[in-house]
């Protein structure tokens, strides 16, 4: 089965000039592959705790939240079509 490829925009916020990348990902990517693959895109070393978030909903890793229950559900339960359902939406 082939998955239809989404293009992200990802920006990072209060940066002069704007720093941005954009990146090609199957619908079908997990959340917390897109992450990884966010970290390559921006050169980045993995080095901190990451979340995604929609309206209310979160995900990242809930286990490694030390502030007690925040809701954060587990990112690899989620996939990319099914957090940004049409073309203009998006994640923080």
């Amino acid at each position: 089965m082939v998955s239809e490829v989404f293009q992200l925009k990802i920006t990072l916020r209060d940066t002069t000039p704007p720093v941005w990348r954009r990146i090609l990902v199957p619908g079908s990517m997990r959340l917390d592959h897109l992450h990884v693959a966010i970290q390559i895109a921006m050169g980045w070393t993995n080095s901190h705790l990451y979340q995604f978030e929609v309206g209310r909903a979160i995900w990242g890793e809930p286990e490694a939240d030390f502030f007690g229950d925040s809701g954060t559900q587990k990112a690899s339960k989620a996939t990319v079509s099914q957090v940004l359902p049409n073309e203009k939406s998006s994640i923080t």
